[in-house]
């Protein structure tokens, strides 16, 4: 049995989308909440959120709402989110129950995903998802565009039949340690995925919840839950994970019927 713990906090200027009503169904934090619902059998015990619109959503949807006291950090985590409960009196803390975090504005939050996730989880071991990175975002990529070598100014040819290889799976500048196989690299498109460790779900067992805050990353389950069938929200369908933190958001306002 996990406690269910969902962080709705907005960290940067592009999260303010997710408060945004589309123009149909039900606004972004109480449709994924109902997701959740749906999914686990049963509301969150515990949501975190730092904007005075989303309380009104969920009242009646969650067991326990908690101001995050988060300001602009778009690199927030589980980790901050274990910290507040640590920190807050009305919640036990570590308690007997894993910890289930759930984070919709880091990472894609669908049934599917997230069933595939549940059944990945490792006991006796803190488990991640992560996602596959957009492919212009690729560090590879950006390697080519803009090689870390300059001299007066000048940038260096780069022969990028030479950069670093892809393992099974790579986070973040960890994948430049190692040394390639592509004959030739015509685009972006043309580089091995790389993933982002920081993503939607994490897992933390009870039992290791006092010392997560200080886990390194070797000691970490990662996986990649797969997409499966079930459709993901609006939101999720446009790029926004990919857009610049700081860039403001908005879909505009409706020209009328059908738009």
């Amino acid at each position: 049995m996990a406690r269910v713990i969902v962080d709705f906090t907005v960290c940067c200027r592009r999260d303010e989308i997710y408060l945004q009503h589309p123009g149909f169904g039900a606004p972004f934090v109480q449709a994924i909440t109902d997701e959740l619902v749906s999914v686990l059998g049963g509301p969150p015990d515990v949501v975190f959120l730092n904007r005075s619109e989303i309380r009104p959503l969920l009242e009646g949807r969650v067991t326990t709402l908690l101001e995050s006291g988060c300001g602009d950090n778009p690199d927030r985590t589980w980790r901050d989110c274990l910290a507040g409960l640590a920190e807050d009196d009305r919640v036990e803390f570590p308690g007997e129950d894993d910890l289930l975090f759930i984070m919709p504005f880091q990472g894609v939050v669908t049934r599917s995903r997230l069933e595939g996730f549940l059944q990945e989880i490792v006991a006796g071991r803190i488990t991640l998802s992560s996602r596959v990175t957009a492919v212009n975002k690729n560090p590879f990529w950006l390697y080519g565009i803009y090689p870390e070598f300059r001299e007066e100014g000048v940038v260096r040819d780069v022969n990028l039949t030479k950069l670093p290889k892809l393992g099974a799976v790579h986070f973040k500048e960890d994948a430049k340690l190692e040394l390639p196989s592509l004959s030739k690299i015509n685009g972006s498109h043309d580089l091995p995925k790389v993933y982002e460790l920081k993503d939607s779900f994490a897992h933390i067992p009870a039992a290791l919840a006092g010392e997560a805050m200080s886990t390194p990353l070797k000691d970490l389950k990662v996986v990649v839950p797969e997409a499966g069938k079930s459709k993901p929200h609006l939101f999720y369908m446009l790029p926004i994970l990919n857009c610049y933190p700081g860039v403001p958001l908005s879909l505009g306002r409706s020209t009328g019927r059908g738009t």
